[in-house]
């Protein structure tokens, strides 16, 4: 069988969530997502909307690196919450690992998936395995 390259693929993984617990302590939090794995012209899009559309070459003074800088950094949080906006498809309800605050599994929703996309280590976590599903890695073993 060929490689159908007018295919969409959605394949389904589990990400490790590193919650700090204080200290120098982690809980990992094992999680199943379905991704899409987004076209390349479709990620260039999203990545040309989210840095080079507002990218400044005016930069005269060490005020404007500063700022722009700063900006940049948002950008990348914002562009990490985009991206996993468009490729995290759902999860499994009773298998994600996802609660809601008394411990009952948690349905994908928009909604829900935005909550999930507030904890930082939770969108770090979920890049490195839509990563490596680009990539072709497995992640049987998490990330």
């Amino acid at each position: 069988m060929g490689l159908k390259v007018a295919s969409e693929v959605i394949v389904r993984r589990k990400v490790i969530v590193r919650e700090p617990s204080g200290g120098t302590a982690f809980k990992e939090h094992p999680l199943l997502l379905d991704f899409l794995i987004l076209k390349n012209s479709e990620e260039d899009a999203l990545y040309r909307a989210t840095f080079v559309a507002p990218l400044r070459t005016d930069f005269v003074a060490e005020e404007d690196y500063r700022r722009a800088l700063s900006d940049h950094e948002a950008n990348q949080r914002t562009y990490a919450r985009q991206l996993l906006t468009k490729v995290i498809h759902g999860w499994p309800e009773k298998e994600s690992g996802i609660e809601d605050g008394n411990g009952n599994p948690l349905p994908f929703s928009a909604d829900h998936l935005a909550e999930l996309l507030e904890l930082p280590y939770a969108v770090t976590a979920c890049v490195k395995a839509y990563r490596e599903a680009v990539e072709g890695k497995q992640g049987a073993k998490g990330n």
